[in-house]
């Protein structure tokens, strides 16, 4: 079994391992040692912020998370548990699950230059605009990588713990559709609505603006363009973290959801009927 699991998370952790050893490599290059030193120091804390706001705040947001579903959304739902079967247990299907976290990051990171910029106001000399937003964003890269797991991470528990909620008392009295929804799913498509499409639109008129006026180099061809995939993969580890955990993250979350009342196991079922 140990071997099995270890061996199953073999790819994506050869695939963190080549890509980080590659941007070390790439930023030991760079003449500038300091530069370098800067470079290596905000990637290393990028996967090591995502491990702690991942796990972490998993165990520490997942049953608040549910908490407000219950409070906010649930008041005339029925909750259940539904059993979740892992059709190939061998087979790491998590890789990419870091996608709609690194583009949070880069929308949390160019929230975090417009304040700044809003701050420093005229400071900033003209013409160099892009090299200072540029620079913000790479600063703010690891706490922003951090949070945006943090807030990931317990919809992860959710999701993974089968917790669901049906609308059957509400629709039988209003003539409405009967629905079964994840809870977790319910916050995860808010989130990646929150991270989507316009973060990466908003992230190339910042680069766009950066080229214009800084000399293009293979460096920052290659760094800045990919950030957001270089960021999912640096998100890796933690994904392999939870998925490892799984077992034990669903006895916490259930253990709070029984203490919430949410004790049935259900069957969801969506079959054709005959008129």
């Amino acid at each position: 079994m140990y071997n099995m699991i270890n061996k199953k998370y073999l790819k994506p952790l050869l695939i963190f391992v080549i890509t980080f050893g590659a941007l070390i490599a790439l930023f030991f290059g760079i003449p500038d040692k300091e530069l370098t030193v800067f470079f290596v120091a905000i990637f290393t804390l990028i996967w090591i912020s995502a491990i702690i706001g991942g796990v972490l705040f998993g165990y520490i947001l997942g049953p608040f998370f549910l908490s407000v579903h219950k409070k906010v959304i649930g008041t005339k739902m029925n909750y259940g548990i539904q059993e979740l079967k892992e059709i190939n247990p061998d087979k790491f299907k998590n890789t990419f699950r870091g996608f709609f976290p690194a583009l949070m990051t880069i929308n949390f990171a160019m929230i975090f230059v417009s304040y700044v910029q809003t701050v420093i106001g005229s400071n900033v000399k003209p013409g160099e605009e892009g090299t200072f937003a540029i620079l913000i964003i790479l600063i703010s890269l690891p706490l922003m990588t951090g949070i945006s797991c943090a807030l990931f991470s317990p919809v992860w528990f959710l999701v993974d713990s089968g917790i669901v909620y049906s609308n059957k008392e509400k629709a039988e009295k209003k003539k409405l559709p009967h629905e079964v929804r994840s809870v977790g799913v319910w916050y995860l498509h808010i989130l990646k609505g929150y991270a989507g499409i316009s973060v990466i639109i908003s992230f190339i008129n910042i680069l766009t603006l950066y080229y214009a006026t800084e000399a293009i180099n293979v460096g920052n061809i290659i760094l800045f363009p990919l950030l957001p995939i270089l960021i999912m993969i640096l998100i890796i580890p933690t994904a392999v973290i939870l998925d490892s955990t799984v077992e034990r993250r669903n006895i916490f979350i259930l253990k709070h959801a029984h203490k919430k009342g949410i004790i049935d196991n259900v069957n969801v079922i969506f079959e054709k009927s005959s008129k």
